[in-house]
């Protein structure tokens, strides 16, 4: 019926991982919150500033999130990959190149999508928890996204 093209790189990246980025600042703040109360309380000898010390535990999964998110940032800035799209009305063929090379080829029926996310210019079709498939929205037409979205919407009415 329709194609549509999306480039992958460092914009679908950041806005995928916008909501994690906003989590893991809010880990790292609470945590280093918590961390620097236990360094100040432990040298005033308060009994119960041992248990401050689980403060440690977000701050250390916060900075784990930031790493693992500027770890994909790096790695899609690296490699030039597009996804190429043709929407039908129950499914979706995808595309994908990798420096211009063909590396897969997959048909993907929408019941299958286990979530939709619109964000920004971007539509997130999950095939699993992990693995998206990034749509840009503004590659297409207003009819074609219109379409697009009502095949998304007939599809988990089914």
């Amino acid at each position: 019926m329709f194609e549509c093209s999306t480039k992958i790189d460092v914009s679908v990246q950041k806005q995928l991982n916008k909501r994690l980025f906003i989590l893991s600042l809010i880990l790292i703040i609470f945590g280093a919150i918590g961390s620097i109360a236990y360094i100040v309380l432990s040298t005033l000898n308060y009994e119960w500033s041992v248990w401050l010390v689980a403060f440690c535990i977000p701050l250390g999964v916060g900075i784990g999130y930031l790493w693992l998110i500027n770890k994909n940032i790096k790695f899609v800035s690296t490699v030039s990959m597009e996804n190429i799209y043709c929407f039908e009305k129950n499914f979706f063929n995808v595309k994908i190149l990798r420096n211009g090379e063909e590396v897969a080829n997959s048909k993907i029926y929408y019941k299958d999508l286990i979530k939709i996310k619109e964000c920004g210019n971007y539509m997130f079709l999950f095939i699993n928890h992990v693995y998206s498939f990034p749509v840009d929205k503004t590659k297409l037409k207003e009819d074609e996204l219109i379409l697009l979205q009502a095949f998304l919407k007939n599809s988990k009415n089914s």
